[in-house]
């Protein structure tokens, strides 16, 4: 399958969280590139990020692109 079409350079995909402490985090999503400089997540290649009020997590990094199976 070709993901591209999800890239996004400089406008990171967010996910829409309905929870009731939804309005207090934001995630931030990245397919087959890095996100860009999101303030408060830290770390190279950072693939997805959690940002609340008070802190953020990296929630996993781009390794490798992605290579379909024989």
């Amino acid at each position: 399958y070709d993901l591209s079409g999800l890239s996004r350079v400089r406008k990171p995909w967010t996910a829409v969280d309905t929870s009731a402490d939804g309005r207090k985090r934001t995630f931030y999503l990245s397919v087959c590139n890095p996100l860009p400089y999101i303030p408060g997540c830290h770390g190279s290649a950072v693939g997805s990020c959690l940002v609340s009020e008070d802190n953020s997590w990296n929630l996993g990094v781009v390794q490798i692109s992605p290579q379909a199976a024989a």
